[in-house]
């Protein structure tokens, strides 16, 4: 999933250079929409995993749980490249 939020957030680069350029606008706001949609996504997996796996709870949470957090590490990078934000 983190790998999905960042190449989300690649193809949908926004190329005005970023907000303080004078002819900046302000992206679609679907865009960050479809970000956390697979960040809702991605949580939405690891909560039905831990309550489908009974009888492994802990080893499930401790295999899908740093990718949710990887996923939440990777929001902010991907966001920053659909504002137009760095390099």
């Amino acid at each position: 999933m983190p790998v999905l939020l960042l190449l989300a957030g690649t193809s949908l680069r926004y190329e005005l250079h970023g907000p303080s350029h004078p002819n900046w606008r302000e992206p679609p706001a679907w865009y960050g929409g479809l970000l956390w949609a697979l960040v809702l996504a991605n949580a939405a997996i690891v909560i039905l995993a831990l309550f489908r796996l009974r009888g492994s709870r802990i080893r499930a949470a401790g295999v899908l749980l740093p990718g949710l957090w990887l996923s939440l590490c990777a929001l902010f990078p991907a966001a920053f490249a659909i504002i137009g934000v760095g390099p």
